[in-house]
Order: structure tokens, then sequence, then C-alpha cells
């Protein structure tokens, strides 16, 4: 009998404390965007798996075609999960809002701040635009945010690959992108 009431108050006692929090609520993403996350990893891979330096080269400029096509051509973003990593205000001759913002990729919300192996979205907002600037308002960096808009090409006319030098980094090419990004819509998860 003794042991029935000892198990009874460790049930109440277990019933009784709080379940601990998790400090990040998980919230799916869309499938566009883990598609996209697979297509950048995927195509790192195959670009390590390259025999020579000769293959690495030739794989580099035929990925790096096939890569801006797809973002520029395919790639919908609508209610992707990022992070925020830098908001801006600059007021010269023309004002202007920037704010970048990483695509996850594995463990990224340990990650305080990106050394560009997450592809990076960069937004420039005209500082008129009321409704986006006081969504913005209510960011801080590291945020998770959902986000809405459509890749741009840059000024050379295309997307930016991040190289680095010969040695340095060369598994992850195609993940350290630096996209440009015609922000739509933004809104904090937590």
């Amino acid at each position: 009998m003794k042991h029935f009431y000892f198990f009874l108050i460790l049930i109440f006692l277990f019933g009784c404390t709080p379940t601990p929090q998790a400090i990040y609520t998980k919230k799916p993403m869309p499938a566009s965007e883990i598609a996209f996350i697979k297509k950048v990893t995927s195509t790192d891979s195959i670009f390590q798996s390259q025999k020579n330096d000769i293959t690495k080269n030739e794989y580099l400029k035929t990925g790096k075609k096939k890569m801006e096509d797809y973002i520029l051509k395919n790639l919908e973003i609508k209610d992707w999960v990022v992070k925020v990593h830098e908001i801006t205000v600059d007021s010269a001759a023309i004002a202007y809002i920037k704010v970048t913002m990483f695509v996850p990729i594995g463990d990224w919300r340990e990650v305080k701040v990106p050394e560009y192996s997450f592809p990076i979205l960069t937004t420039l907002l005209a500082d008129k635009n009321s409704k986006l600037k006081n969504q913005i308002k209510a960011l801080e960096v590291g945020d998770e945010v959902y986000i809405s808009g459509k890749i741009i090409k840059n000024l050379s006319g295309g997307i930016t690959i991040i190289d680095y030098t010969e040695g340095e980094r060369e598994d992850s090419i195609f993940s350290n992108l630096a996209l440009d990004f015609h922000l739509t819509d933004i809104k904090r998860i937590h």
C-alpha cells in the first residue's frame, strides 16, 4: 500500500511540473523553399564530386547558368521562413531601408552571424512604402519572419554567386548566393 501512495504522489508531482517550452517555434517551410534548398545543396554536392580542376571549372560555369535560370525563371517566394540579419536606413539622395535576410540551411537557429554559407536575400525598400515600412519597424535582427516577393536581377543582369579564392569554401559555392529581392510582404513569426 505504501508503494501505491508513493506512486500516486509521483504521478501528481510530475503532472504539476510545467512542460519546458522550446526557444523557437519551428514553422514548416513551404515546398518551394525546401525545393530551393535541395537544389542549391545538391548542386554543391555535384560540384564537389568533380574529378579535377578542369571538370570543376566547367561545372562551375554551367552550374552558375543553370542556377541563375532556375532562380530567375522558376522560383516562387511565398511565405518563406527566413532570419533577419540586418536592417539599415540610408537617407542619401533617395531615402531607403535595406533589409538583409538569410534562407536557413541545416541547423541554422544556432548561428548568430551567417558566414555566407546561407543564401542571402537583400531588399531595398523605398522609405515611402508605409505598409512594408511599418512591418519592418516591428522587426529586430535575429527575428524569424515569413517573406513573400520575387528575386530580381542584379545590376549586371543576373544573380550573384559569391566566389571564393581557390581552396576556400569550395564545398558550398552554390549555397553562397547574394540575391536581390523585391519584397511584397514580411511577417514576424513569433
